[in-house]
């Protein structure tokens, strides 16, 4: 059964999706661009763009800036292997523990989504969307303004940047470099372009993770959600609780969680066979 909030939030973006097309429609038949408030405000289908700023300031001190370029070429090639092999590693532990339950080496196989979109009220609670509301926004501009910078490194124009929504749900950033230029440019300027974002990215997971490593090392599983009618809501497992133990067991992380968890399913299985 649908809950209310997932189909509030399904009619929501039924709604939002029907509108922005509908409004691009009108303004296309009227052969003018879907712009409002002096072109502030454009309308694509299923997409509202909100151009806040024609400069990016701080980007434009990076103007033609040689050690920036060369920042970018070293930081761009290592962000692109760093991403490939965080990528196939998990994808090869992924299909591991697959084959593992396909050739009979584990009981259960308890298999996570290798990547899963964040749909606040569908795929997390609406509460943990909150806590990270902070951390998302904060890898959007660091994300946009590393755009915005290599672009004015190769002396591309900024013509605005702003902030977008999709669906009426997601929201994101922009940075809107000079179209003709950015053709013109070579294929290395173009590379830097494109390639910022993800060193951006690779930054702030260093970053964070070097933040991280500061705090205490005791590690524990932390219940973001529980399925109604399960069985750990069923024992009444809340959200925000914290797993410690299990039968006796310290547990540190959530592959130890699920170990934990196939033991005492063996062990039942076979006292029950036992039984028979």
């Amino acid at each position: 059964m649908v809950s209310l909030t997932v189909l509030g939030i399904l009619l929501w973006i039924a709604g939002w999706c029907i509108t922005t097309t509908l409004v691009y429609i009108m303004c296309r038949y009227r052969g003018k661009p879907c712009r409002l408030c002096r072109g502030k405000i454009e309308i694509m289908p299923l997409i509202l763009l909100i151009r806040l700023i024609e400069r990016v300031p701080i980007a434009d001190r990076f103007e033609d800036s040689k050690v920036a370029r060369i920042f970018f070429n070293v930081a761009g090639v290592i962000s692109f292997i760093a991403s490939l092999v965080v990528f196939y590693s998990m994808a090869i532990s992924h299909v591991w523990r697959l084959l593992q339950g396909l050739l009979g080496y584990t009981e259960q196989v308890v298999m996570l989504p290798l990547f899963q979109p964040i749909l606040p009220g569908i795929t997390i609670d609406i509460e943990m969307f909150l806590y990270m509301l902070p951390s998302i926004s904060i890898a959007i501009v660091a994300h946009e303004l590393f755009h915005a910078i290599a672009a004015r490194a190769d002396k591309i124009p900024i013509k605005s940047a702003g902030i977008l929504f999709i669906f009426g749900i997601f929201f994101g950033a922009f940075v809107e470099p000079d179209e003709e230029k950015v053709r013109s440019s070579g294929l290395i300027s173009r590379i830097r372009l494109y390639t910022a974002g993800i060193t951006a990215n690779t930054l702030l997971t260093l970053l964070f993770f070097a933040i991280l490593s500061t705090f205490s090392s005791q590690h524990v599983v932390l219940v973001t959600s529980v399925k109604v009618d399960s069985p750990a809501y069923n024992a009444g497992i809340k959200p925000g609780d914290v797993i410690i133990k299990v039968d006796g067991q310290e547990i540190h992380n959530v592959q130890e969680l699920i170990q934990v968890l196939q033991g005492i399913l063996r062990t039942l299985l076979m006292h029950s066979y036992n039984l028979k």
